[in-house]
């Protein structure tokens, strides 16, 4: 499975089987799918980044395992994810600079 269908599909698990799909559109649209690595046997990392601080820690304590879960019932491994900060392009460096 590639690496667009496997955050398709994994998505798409999330949403069924949370009680706020509207919310988890909100966070998760805002994701941006790394890369996934096989870790060995049974065990795969799913590199994920969120385009801000504030979203990668939010995700981090409320979705992580809800994503970790639906990769490895995707996959049939045991998923890590790791979710980054997304380097900050022209624009959000200038507009970081005006709030300073």
């Amino acid at each position: 499975m590639n690496h667009t269908n496997l955050w398709a599909t994994t998505y798409h698990q999330i949403l069924q089987n949370h009680q706020n799909p509207t919310e988890v559109k909100f966070w998760l649209d805002a994701l941006k799918w790394g890369k996934a690595e096989h870790l060995g046997p049974g065990r795969v990392r799913v590199e994920l980044s969120a385009p801000n601080a504030f979203y990668a820690n939010f995700i981090n304590t409320t979705f992580k395992g809800e994503i970790e879960s639906a990769v490895a019932q995707v996959l049939g491994e045991s998923c890590e994810v790791s979710i980054e900060v997304a380097q900050a392009t022209p624009v959000d460096e200038v507009a970081l600079a005006k709030m300073a």
